[in-house]
């Protein structure tokens, strides 16, 4: 436990004894009007992007399930990619879903919607309870590479209703992207 502890400090991943939040997510999701390209604006600190820059998301549906394909370029130097294919967990068609790596098939994340207009702005909120303790991080995404404060504030509204704390967020660098 001591090494779970030490990796979640040296990452800066929220931390906390006890259960996940049970959050409101969006209700009725429509998937179709959230396929596409989404930028990723701001999240915590995450080890996978750690020396990552440029990140988008393109979200697609392929022989029938929805696929999406993480983008940035690492360290400057070249782009990488994560491709894998994302679940609902219920049937009642509310926003939790599971992001099912396709490299690491057996690994199944939670992806909630917690507030989306499919057209601006969407967040995001993982949450995972691992040894007594949980560790949750929140992600702003956007349609735009840059998007208005306007689009922005909304985002952060959401996060502070939840009781996210915004000290944490990381806005991720966007400038001089090719991809």
């Amino acid at each position: 436990m001591m090494i779970y502890l030490l990796l979640i400090a040296a990452v800066g991943i929220t931390s906390s004894q006890g259960t996940c939040p049970d959050l409101e997510v969006v209700q009725n999701f429509n998937v179709t009007a959230y396929l596409g390209r989404w930028y990723e604006h701001a999240k915590y600190p995450t080890l996978q992007e750690e020396g990552g820059r440029c990140v988008l998301t393109d979200y697609s549906i392929k022989d029938g399930a929805i696929r999406l394909r993480n983008e940035m370029i690492f360290l400057d130097l070249f782009p990488v990619h994560l491709d894998g294919t994302l679940n609902f967990t219920s049937t009642n068609g509310e926003a939790k879903l599971m992001v099912t790596p396709d490299i690491l098939k057996i690994r199944h994340v939670p992806y909630w919607v917690l507030s989306t207009d499919y057209t601006s702005y969407s967040v995001m909120w993982y949450c995972r309870e691992i040894l007594g303790f949980t560790s949750g991080k929140p992600w702003i995404l956007t349609r735009e590479r840059n998007p208005p404060n306007s689009v922005l504030e909304i985002a952060y509204q959401v996060l502070k209703d939840n009781n996210i704390s915004l000290e944490k967020l990381e806005k991720t660098d966007q400038a001089n992207c090719t991809n």
